[in-house]
């Protein structure tokens, strides 16, 4: 009797998943943004319900709920502070040339935000650098630090910087610091108890679950990068917290090539802004003393720059339409670094209509893998991109995690996002945007020195692999988009 009401209970246990199954199928339908993924998702939901059913209601979801609503009410906490801001910040405004200025209207559009003159840039090449700037910054504050990474560790690096904070807040100085919950997964709760025992230190995680509504959102992620101090001085780009980031040895195993920006001027402020959304999304609090400091900005000359963020909750595909708007603008070049190359393939066609243009198209990728889905999804696009001329580098120097892109003599971005679907639709990022014929000088030397350790990728080198290493490939490009 009891093995009878067992499969009595099995048996609509069954009929309910398979019903379920048929009904987010359907919502698939409706909502996943690619044929590819509907497909996939459709078959696997009405196959296989039991094993697709919580996978879709994990990486199924492309809408990040909520955000937008936190954000207005943060923009109504710090009202008062932010038309100070935005009355201070028009007279820095700054308009790219006019014979391209529909490709940069795009971009404010996207971004929310207005180009800014009078921005003071430094790249910044590697770890090294950059942490040794971040650490004088940091230093040299007197009232706030901001700070925001997808990825925290508490080891030699992250010590140091903890130690400085630490200092600092006990000084007086409001430290806020956000992380990401799943990509600092590593950090022990004792280090997370300490930190947040300091005064004035505030250590949070970026919080993905909000409401019933967000309950299956661990798919997303927070992988913006951002260091303000005192709201003159900011610092944005690929780096996290951890040692990995700042080796430059000679073992092309653990060589890291990534690439910072430091701003300073008008431009900090819409980062200061953006963290301070992310900052009430957490807490429902906002920081102290931010957005008092637009009188402190120079007059000097300097590059005209927009900060971009880039969210699952935007009401447009910001990060896509990023990128194919830069792609559309090019006329004599797009170069492009990215550890990751799975793109949408709308975007692989803007960058194919670019060649018919007789733009050169090139993207840097590394060698070395560190996300095998990731890596193996890339391999799958080689047979594909055969002869329609965009040239895939591989660096060959170590592992090259930078994110930049380069456009024409007059055009580069340097920031967060990837060029794979994670950063174009899943993943929080932050780019800044920069109209500055110097500025794309110096990005062009240091693309032009990272192609001194760059070979082709092409078919060929696909195909001189093992028959699985290739069925691989294919099967992972199934999981592109949500990679």
């Amino acid at each position: 009797m009891v093995e009878q009401e067992h499969l009595i209970g099995f048996v609509i246990f069954g009929h309910v998943c398979y019903a379920l199954g048929i009904i987010l199928a359907y919502h698939a339908i409706h909502n996943v943004r690619t044929s590819q993924g509907t497909v996939a998702w459709c078959v696997g939901l009405i196959s296989f319900p039991f094993v697709a059913i919580p996978l879709y209601l994990i990486f199924g979801r492309n809408k990040f709920y909520g955000y937008l609503e936190a954000l207005r009410d943060a923009q109504d906490k710090y009202g008062d502070e932010l038309k100070h801001f935005n009355r201070d910040i028009k007279s820095f405004r700054g308009c790219p040339d006019s014979d391209t200025g529909c490709y940069y209207k795009a971009f404010e559009q996207l971004a929310g935000y207005s180009f800014s003159g009078n921005n003071q840039l430094e790249l910044l090449i590697n770890g090294s650098n950059t942490f040794e700037s971040i650490f004088e910054e940091i230093r040299k504050a007197e009232n706030y630090i901001l700070l925001e990474f997808f990825i925290v560790r508490n080891d030699t690096i992250g010590t140091e910087l903890f130690s400085l904070l630490r200092e600092k807040a006990l000084s007086g100085v409001h430290v806020y610091f956000i992380y990401d919950g799943i990509g600092s997964s590593g950090l022990p709760s004792s280090f997370v108890n300490e930190v947040n025992s300091c005064e004035n230190m505030q250590f949070h995680a970026f919080r993905i679950i909000n409401g019933v509504r967000g309950r299956f959102q661990i798919n997303f992620r927070n992988h913006r990068k951002i260091v303000i101090c005192d709201g003159r001085t900011a610092f944005v780009g690929g780096l996290n917290v951890g040692d990995e980031y700042v080796d430059e040895s000679n073992d092309p195993d653990r060589y890291w090539r990534d690439t910072h920006l430091k701003i300073s001027g008008p431009a900090v402020q819409a980062l200061e802004e953006i963290f301070a959304g992310d900052y009430y999304w957490i807490t429902r609090a906002v920081p102290e003393r931010i957005f008092q400091t637009s009188n402190s900005w120079g007059k000097e000359e300097g590059s005209k720059t927009l900060i971009m963020p880039i969210s699952p909750a935007d009401r447009n595909e910001t990060g896509m339409l990023f990128f194919l708007n830069a792609i559309q603008k090019a006329e004599k070049r797009v170069w492009i670094a990215s550890p990751y190359f799975v793109p949408d393939p709308t975007v692989i066609d803007a960058m194919r209509i670019a060649v018919l243009k007789g733009v050169d198209v090139m993207v840097i990728v590394p060698q070395k893998a560190d996300h095998f889905l990731s890596h193996m999804a890339m391999m799958s696009f080689l047979p594909e991109l055969e002869g329609s001329g965009i040239r895939l580098l591989r660096y060959t120097r170590g592992f090259a995690h930078q994110k930049v892109v380069l456009v024409d003599d007059d055009f580069a971005s340097v920031g967060t996002a990837n060029f794979d679907n994670r950063s174009m639709r899943l993943n929080f990022e932050v780019n800044a945007l920069v109209a500055d014929k110097k500025f794309a000088a110096e990005v062009e030397r240091m693309l032009l020195n990272d192609m001194n350790f760059a070979v082709p990728m092409n078919a060929e080198y696909f195909y001189s692999h093992s028959k699985l290493y290739q069925l691989k490939a294919q099967i992972a490009r199934l999981f592109a988009p949500i990679l």
